[in-house]
């Protein structure tokens, strides 16, 4: 009888081991890790850093502070269905706090930015999850909106005496007759509700907040969807536009074939890509792509960014960058060939790279930390080409904390400065010698 119990026992406890799932299979089979509320939180901190340094049109990427001024504002902008205003809410915050000082607020670090938004949740009965899917979308919107004012200003060139109205927008977000359709009709709506036409008020961020989000319920997209597509098609034009006129002066409706191959392609992959889509997709005959229009850019273009495991915006932003590294390159040649050094034909040294950059000690130890973090590129520490200068450039914008362009700017016009003091230099030397020359020194 104990031996029957206990051979029960036995299978109870085998059959309870195989039954039981692993942590790790759990965790897995549960999908991806939602983010905790203090993820949340300092995701949106960091947008609102953005958001500050976007509003004042400065560039600080050491700045980890934001003003309590601009917290007010950036948790009220386009606001849905909030019953309080965001300043009278931080004012209630500091009479229930009677620990807390208003002054020790004036600049926000994350956990103060923290402790606030909490209490504006709170206030508003609205979960953090909840609030921070509204302000990501707020931010969405407002990068939306800038875009398409440079699309206005830029693209079409509006003349900037005259004002852009919320008619213009539509040449922004409108690409098909679907969208055209909801867009009129959100308009006639509007005007027959407020006995004005909206078309002809001044384009501000409250009117196209809820155009953009008519256009895109019509769609049935989410607003990060529609964002991102009314972002590649611009991408798209500007880089056709970008593309007709790099081999010319004279902008065009047509990019020849070669022509993209040339500046798509990298190191090893030349034709390779092209010559792939045409092998793929049989229906295309490479013959009536000699000369692109925009749409057979646009399928291209998609093409090699798919091949390249990147989104239409990072591919963009490769081959525009590739062009500001390859120009670059070229200046440190140029300012290696008169100063101080003598590079070999197309090659620098590393101690070229550090002086291009700005000879600083902070330079040299950027670049010690690279050749230390890819040892594989160490063997190439004097015989520096494009390839391995475009990623010694990018890594060094990126410790730094600027954008790629403004880093080369930056870098040109320190290299710039630095060379005319050494010509000044060297004129003044030379004068003193001919000088002494004739005297008979």
């Amino acid at each position: 009888m104990v031996f029957k119990v206990s051979f029960s026992f036995l299978i109870f406890i085998l059959v309870a081991k195989c039954t039981a799932t692993d942590p790790s299979e759990a965790s897995s089979s549960a999908g991806p890790k939602k983010e905790t509320e203090a993820e949340i939180i300092e995701d949106l901190f960091n947008d609102c850093l953005k958001y500050y340094n976007q509003t004042n049109d400065v560039w600080e990427p050491t700045r980890h502070l934001v003003s309590i001024y601009y917290f007010d504002m950036y948790m009220s902008e386009l606001k849905n269905e909030i019953t309080y205003d965001d300043d009278e809410i931080t004012i209630e915050y500091f009479n229930e706090h009677t620990d807390k000082k208003k002054i020790d607020f004036e600049l926000l670090n994350l956990q103060r930015f923290s402790e606030l938004f909490q209490y504006h949740c709170n206030k508003k009965n609205i979960s953090v999850q909840e609030y921070a899917k509204d302000r990501k979308e707020a931010a969405i919107i407002r990068d939306s909106l800038k875009d398409c004012i440079q699309y206005i200003r830029v693209d079409l060139r509006h003349d900037v005496v005259n004002p852009i109205l919320m008619g213009h927008c539509t040449l922004y977000m409108v690409k098909t007759i679907e969208s055209y359709e909801v867009m009129l009709k959100y308009f006639n709506e509007r005007d027959k509700k407020y006995f004005s036409k909206i078309r002809d008020e001044r384009l501000n961020l409250k009117h196209y907040s809820k155009l953009f989000k008519r256009i895109c319920n019509e769609k049935n997209m989410t607003v990060q969807e529609c964002a991102k597509e009314w972002k590649e098609k611009r991408i798209f034009e500007d880089l056709f536009k970008d593309f007709s006129k790099r081999f010319s002066n004279v902008q065009s409706n047509r990019v020849l074939l070669d022509h993209f191959i040339e500046i798509m392609s990298k190191p090893g992959e030349i034709y390779q890509i092209t010559e792939d889509y045409f092998i793929e997709h049989t229906d295309k005959k490479k013959k009536d792509f000699e000369k692109l229009n925009l749409q057979q850019f646009e399928e291209l273009f998609t093409y090699h960014c798919k091949k390249r495991n990147m989104s239409i915006e990072e591919c963009a932003d490769d081959r525009k960058y590739a062009s500001i590294i390859e120009d670059s390159f070229k200046v440190c040649l140029e300012w290696m060939s008169h100063y101080r050094y003598r590079p070999f034909e197309n090659i620098i040294t590393c101690n070229m790279f550090i002086e291009c950059m700005g000879g600083l000690r902070k330079d040299q130890e950027i670049s010690d930390k690279f050749f230390e973090d890819h040892p594989e590129e160490g063997q190439n520490k004097e015989n520096i080409g494009l390839e391995l200068y475009s990623k010694l450039f990018k890594d060094h914008c990126k410790k730094i904390g600027y954008p790629q362009d403004v880093c080369a700017e930056k870098k040109k016009s320190k290299k710039s400065r630095k060379y005319r003091r050494y010509v000044e230099q060297k004129d003044l030397r030379i004068e003193k010698y001919e000088k002494d020359d004739d005297y008979g020194y």
